[in-house]
């Protein structure tokens, strides 16, 4: 079974608090574009960014750094994939 991609978690950790977009925003200091792009996985938050997600939605650090992993070595993966 694959793991959950990060933006996944991100955005069922959000859903399960009830909390807006905006709100989230607020409570991690950072713009509701910058957590849109995160829901998205257009983004990859950093480090910090993670921790706080980690606490203010209550998941494990682990999991989410876990996933922010695997997120970029995807990332890197498919950048490096001919055409």
């Amino acid at each position: 079974m694959e793991p959950r991609p990060l933006h996944q978690i991100i955005t069922d950790g959000r859903e399960a608090a009830g909390l807006s977009l905006a709100r989230l925003a607020d409570a991690i200091e950072r713009t509701e574009s910058s957590v849109r792009g995160y829901e998205r996985g257009t983004m990859i938050p950093p480090v910090s960014v993670l921790m706080a997600l980690a606490d203010v939605l209550e998941l494990d650090r682990a999991d989410l750094a876990d996933a922010a992993m695997d997120a970029t070595a995807r990332r890197a993966h498919s950048a490096s994939d001919p055409l």
